[in-house]
């Protein structure tokens, strides 16, 4: 799997995205991809770190960034809109939003 191909894929449909159309204020945040050992990051890779665990948002070189193991191939149009709903994590954090959803309880309910 050729990370860095990948992100270039991922980053060029997301840069035809509006924003903003998805809402208000909304905009696009740094991302990266990342395997058991390797982490793509603004194009650049790099080792894989704890702090890459899990699809999230975290808080990575003092910014809010969305983040996506790779564990398999995948439909690039289908990873770009998982990577947009972590980016919306990280728009909530950088807004200081506290209200989330449980989605533990979710699965368990619904």
């Amino acid at each position: 799997m050729e990370l860095q191909k990948i992100y270039k894929e991922v980053e060029n449909r997301i840069q035809r995205i509006n924003f903003e159309a998805l809402w208000e204020n909304f905009h696009p945040f740094n991302f990266a991809l990342y395997s058991e050992e390797i982490v793509c990051f603004c194009g650049r890779l790099l080792p894989r770190t704890d702090e890459f665990i899990a699809n999230t948002t975290i808080y990575y070189e003092n910014k809010w960034i969305a983040i996506w193991h790779l564990s398999e191939e995948t439909d690039l149009d289908i990873l770009t809109a998982k990577i947009i709903h972590e980016m919306f994590h990280a728009y909530q954090m950088e807004m200081g939003e506290k209200r989330f959803a449980n989605e533990i309880v979710a699965v368990r309910k619904y």
